[in-house]
């Protein structure tokens, strides 16, 4: 003891003495022990930021990849750009296919203001077109060293090296070249280049210091941040990329030396979208802000000393008044253990706990056993909860979600251990530890009798239909989020097999995959078999791309619909093709009805009911002589408007008086046949005014005008002006929007696609 019951002065000064300089000694060492620890915490805290200003750029250039990536897979399956990036005719150029082309590349130039323009390469016919709506041979074209390259390479995607695309009144304008084959699944077919607007891309990727490097697949920099940056990455290039391929972790980090200075660096690995990002900054810039004080440790010590010395003094008293609220906190801490366990058992299914160390630190501190176990997931579905709860009482909503979730826990409980949380208003997971002795197949087999128990019962009592994901197991504690995802991932498959289906994740690829292949030439065919009539073809179609979905594994809910709306699509263009009127064929909107139907069998029976109703109205059209005969002569009307086409030859051509033939034209059109002629040819020179740079008299030669005067009168009487004051008007206003036909002259003159 420092004090005895019988101290003399010498000694208890002595004691105190001692007492006082050891209490010093420690509160110095302490203080040192301090600034040594709020350094490297300072320098940690600093990297953290880093790391994170990292994961935003990281996540703003995945996005924005994928965003591009999106775009160009759109336009690579779209018909038009598959009709013209295949069209071998060097001759006749199809304008009104590439205005409708050109006016999709401009929509999505608009809506996307990292995108700078656009080209397509029709390899057949070794033009190019781009968005600014110029067509030129690929040696006339200003960056053909890039489609050249990419060519040679047999790439099928890609991100180039950046370039200067033009140069402005404000400077050059810079792009990084997105470039990928059409049709999206092959390669000798055309290009589409999509460029990516640099100074855009960059300023989107914000950060406070160092600078970026983007890479792609080949590690060839395709723009970067800072130019010492750039130096670091290609002098150090190996040294940063060395780990990418042997591991496996999502973000690899470390230091480089380089020109005698020390940098750190981040980088991702795992999946390659194309391009990459490097972040580098100089460690002396990671020192820089943390300041050292040398009366830090005296100033410790001192508040140490009063600290030590008054909590001596007060200790009876703050025991006596919090030690009650604190034998509180620990009963409500133990009411409330529950709760708890359930929301870090959500939080682990999720992923916001992830990692090893950190789930078993966590299920320790909740005394939940989860250690050296065999895990496995299940996820519950409940079908139209949300219109169930529209017809549910407020007050009867929480007891209803309460029940289903006990009923699932207590019939899981008998042969397992389950952990059963919401982790969505209208999915419920469960989380079984599995010892280690039972077979695997026993337990799949056994918790399938079990879900469907559970279907059944949820289906009596709550009149709710329920489908469950059912995982594989793993002994991997750190695999449970990932299994929760595959189940969640699973689901989507219900769409197949049903609301009571019971779905194992095994059976499926459910890896993402950017490489889906469009089952082109099926839709192709079925396109086909609908102007044939025949039925029996176009669900034995159906049957092959719902089998090769699921056989190979790219089954897709959006990439089904994306197809039906496809076979929908010819479907109307086929009416169109016939002349007759959708509304008249199906009395509602085809599209919206596709979309409603939430099972693939249902999507299917409505394309096969959608042909049927039009081969029967064609059929029933087909009685009608007056019909086909009408349909006949506007066809030969619209092949031949650009020629000297008259009524004489119009009536021999379908051995018929021409007094007759005109009469017949006016009952079934409501135009006379001259006035029909020069309405179609105005119609068509409306395109060439707009589109070409064609003069006046040229465009009235090949809309079938014999002077250009003829032309200019029929025209002004058509649109009030002549054909140059309406493309210059037009041209002003382009722009803008705001022009408009004069509607007083807008006839119905069917148009030659």
């Amino acid at each position: 003891m420092i004090f005895s019951s019988k101290p003399n002065g010498d000694t208890v000064g002595k004691r105190l003495c001692i007492l006082y300089v050891s209490i010093t000694l420690l509160l110095y060492g302490a203080a040192l022990l301090y600034m040594v620890k709020n350094h490297y915490v300072a320098v940690d805290k600093k990297i953290d930021n880093h790391i994170s200003d990292y994961k935003t750029m990281n996540s703003i250039v995945d996005t924005l990849v994928q965003k591009i990536g999106s775009i160009s897979y759109q336009i690579a399956t779209d018909y038009d750009t598959n009709e013209w990036a295949q069209y071998d005719d060097n001759n006749n150029v199809d304008y009104y296919t590439l205005y409708k082309i050109q006016r999709r590349f401009i929509s999505i130039i608009n809506s996307d203001p990292e995108i700078s323009s656009m080209y397509l390469y029709n390899r057949k016919a070794n033009k190019i077109f781009s968005s600014n709506f110029m067509i030129s041979d690929l040696e006339a074209f200003p960056g053909k060293m890039i489609l050249k390259e990419y060519m040679q390479n047999k790439e099928k995607t890609t991100f180039y090296k950046s370039r200067v695309e033009r140069q402005t009144e404000s400077g050059a304008n810079t792009i990084v070249p997105y470039i990928t084959t059409i049709p999206a699944n092959g390669t000798d077919g055309g290009v589409l280049v999509v460029n990516v607007n640099e100074k855009k891309l960059l300023s989107e990727i914000k950060f406070n210091s160092g600078g970026i490097v983007l890479f792609n697949d080949k590690k060839e920099v395709l723009t970067y941040k800072n130019e010492e940056t750039l130096n670091v990455f290609e002098n150090c290039k190996e040294e940063i990329l060395k780990n990418e391929l042997i591991q496996n972790e999502i973000l690899n980090m470390g230091y480089v030396k380089w020109d005698n200075n020390k940098y750190f660096f981040a980088v991702s690995n795992g999946i390659n979208r194309g391009a990459k990002i490097v972040y580098i900054v100089p460690y002396s810039e990671i020192l820089s802000d943390i300041q050292y004080d040398t009366n830090t440790i005296l100033y410790v010590a001192l508040a140490t000393l009063v600290l030590l010395i008054v909590a001596i003094v007060t200790y009876p008293y703050f025991k006596r008044v919090y030690s009650k609220p604190l034998v509180r906190y620990n009963q409500n801490l133990k009411d409330n253990l529950d709760d708890l366990r359930e929301t870090l058992i959500s939080h682990i299914l999720t992923g916001k706990v992830s990692s090893r160390e950190e789930i078993v630190s966590k299920a320790r501190e909740f005394t939940i056993d989860l250690v050296d176990k065999e895990y496995l997931v299940i996820v519950f579905q409940m079908n139209d909860y949300y219109k169930n709860l529209l017809n549910t009482q407020n007050e009867d909503r929480l007891t209803i979600s309460r029940s289903i979730l006990k009923a699932i826990k207590y019939m899981l409980m008998l042969d397992n251990v389950p952990f059963v949380v919401k982790t969505d208003l209208d999915k419920i997971a469960v989380l079984l530890t599995i010892s280690g002795s039972r077979k695997p197949e026993k337990v799949i087999v056994e918790l399938k009798k079990t879900i469907s128990y559970v279907q059944k019962e949820i289906e009596e009592n709550f009149n709710l239909s329920v489908c469950a994901a059912l995982t594989d197991i793993s002994n991997e504690i750190r695999d449970i989020p990932n299994l929760y995802a595959q189940a969640v991932k699973s689901l989507d498959y219900r769409v197949i097999y049903g609301r009571n289906s019971i779905i194992e994740c095994k059976h499926f690829d459910l890896v993402e995959k950017d490489d889906y292949i469009y089952p082109l030439k099926e839709i192709n065919r079925i396109a086909d078999c609908i102007r044939k009539g025949d039925i029996k073809e176009i669900e034995t179609s159906l049957d092959k791309i719902f089998e090769h979905s699921i056989h190979n594994h790219f089954f897709s809910l959006d990439a089904m619909n994306a197809i039906y709306s496809n076979i929908l699509y010819s479907i109307v263009k086929y009416l169109l093709e016939l002349g007759y009127s959708i509304t008249d064929v199906f009395q509602e909107d085809i599209f919206m009805m596709l979309y409603s139907y939430e099972m693939i069998h249902e999507k299917k029976a409505y394309i096969l009911k959608s042909c049927n109703q039009v081969f029967s109205y064609k059929k029933s059209m087909e009685n009608n002589l007056d019909t086909i005969l009408m349909g006949q002569i506007v066809l030969y009307i619209h092949n031949h408007y650009d020629k000297n086409i008259s009524l004489s030859n119009l009536a021999e051509q379908f051995h018929m008086n021409p007094s007759y033939l005109s009469s017949f034209i006016k009952k079934n059109m409501g135009f006379n046949f001259i006035d029909y002629v020069n309405d179609l040819r105005i119609e068509k020179s409306l395109t060439c005014l707009k589109e070409s740079e064609l003069t006046v008299q040229e465009i009235a030669k090949i809309c079938g005008y014999d002077t250009v005067h003829s032309y200019i009168r029929n025209f002004k009487k058509n649109h009030d002006v002549t054909p140059a004051v309406f493309r210059s008007t037009y041209l002003k206003n382009k722009t803008t929007g705001v022009f408009q036909v004069n509607p007083d002259v807008q006839k119905i003159c069917p148009t030659n696609n």
